[in-house]
């Protein structure tokens, strides 16, 4: 109902933000962060100061390119709180940096996805074992995650655009956001899928954090 009546939605989520509801300002300083993301960043630290569990990895995430020295304090906060989503952008911020590291959170994700985890084993494998990455995604995959459909057909679209535009449609009919704007030319065969095309494993998961 509200999605059709996204006035009214803002209007809702404002007021009850106002009465200091700390998820409404997550969904806040979500929606806009495209338009303005000087409010965003506002609705965001007002959740964080209200005690949303997963404000932290919101502001996190959105401070990486601004502000990396804060964003990784905020988001080693929500990793020790156990959030999966931090884990997984925090180990995609140090894969350069540090590898050994970035592979331990990718792990320490995939435990708390539990039957959920292959897709963040094969992010922690990815460059040290490109064949077993694969194997994970797919298996991934065929339980129904869509973030691993959406990767597989990014990883084999330079290769073979036809088999990869199948996963593209899986994970977009699961409400998978990224694959629902998908067109052609966006990755380049097996290289590191993340090395090769910046994507973020957060941006792949379709509506991180809210």
């Amino acid at each position: 109902m509200l999605a059709a009546e996204p006035e009214r939605a803002q209007a809702l989520f404002e007021r009850a933000a106002a009465l200091g509801e700390p998820r409404a300002m997550c969904i806040l300083g979500k929606r806009l962060e495209g338009t303005d993301p000087k409010q965003a960043r506002d609705w965001y630290e007002r959740a964080v100061a209200a005690g949303d569990p997963t404000a932290r990895y919101n502001l996190g995430r959105f401070l990486l390119p601004v502000d990396p020295g804060r964003a990784r304090a905020l988001l080693r906060l929500a990793v020790d709180a156990g959030d999966h989503d931090a884990m997984v952008a925090l180990g995609h911020d140090l894969r350069e940096e540090d590898p050994v590291e970035a592979r331990r959170l990718y792990q320490r994700a995939a435990v708390v996805a539990g039957d959920g985890g292959q897709t963040d084993l094969g992010f922690a494998v990815e460059d040290s074992d490109p064949d077993e990455a694969e194997r994970l995604w797919r298996e991934a995959a065929d339980a129904g995650d869509p973030t691993a459909m959406y990767v597989l057909g990014a990883r084999h679209h330079h290769d073979n655009p036809t088999d990869a535009q199948p996963y593209y449609e899986m994970a977009a009919d699961l409400g998978h956001v990224p694959a629902m704007a998908t067109t052609c030319g966006h990755t380049s065969g097996r290289r590191s899928l993340l090395r090769s095309t910046g994507l973020n494993p957060i941006l792949l998961r379709g509506t991180p954090g809210i």
